[in-house]
């Protein structure tokens, strides 16, 4: 039987890994996260894994979804901080969990507990932007107790600064 891959332009980086697992005698499911993989890892790609842009306090969050196609069971995992591979996190909870979806807290520990690897997510680019993004985007923050910080008075600063102030204007 002849089998179809397909991708959009940021998953190509991924298709020889699919590719290769159908040859090697994978299953469609194992080819889909073979081929996302990379794709996670690639810092060239701004919106998944480790060159994904991060959430507004600086950190990259991953998500990730599978299903089989024979059983309908599916897998997903939201809002993943400090490890490479959502996709495989996603299809472990699908084998391994009477839940679909573990997010956040519960889905780092459940990575920890697989152990998924783990690592800094967020790429120098993806650092570099965010600290571009940040700085033009928000030149005024208005902080709920009604002050307002003007960032171009943290202009120069380390980007952890810059996270701290953005933190404390919105926690």
């Amino acid at each position: 039987m002849a089998s179809i891959i397909l991708a959009n332009a940021e998953g190509i980086c991924g298709m020889s890994a699919a590719i290769d697992s159908l040859l090697t005698g994978g299953s469609a499911l194992k080819a889909v996260e073979e081929g996302i993989r990379v794709v996670e890892l690639d810092p060239t790609i701004s919106t998944v894994g480790f060159g994904g842009a991060p959430n507004i306090l600086g950190e990259v969050e991953c998500d990730a979804s599978i299903m089989c196609g024979v059983t309908l069971r599916t897998g997903s995992v939201g809002a993943l901080k400090g490890y490479f591979h959502a996709i495989s996190v996603a299809r472990q909870i699908m084998e391994r969990m009477p839940h679909v979806l573990l997010v956040g807290e519960g889905a780092a520990m459940f990575a920890a507990e697989i152990n998924e690897s783990r690592g800094r997510m967020l790429s120098p680019r993806a650092e570099t932007e965010y600290e571009q993004w940040i700085k033009k985007t928000f030149q005024l923050i208005h902080i709920p107790t009604g002050q307002i910080y003007p960032l171009s008075l943290y202009h120069g600063l380390p980007l952890s600064s810059l996270r701290k102030q953005v933190q404390h204007a919105f926690l």
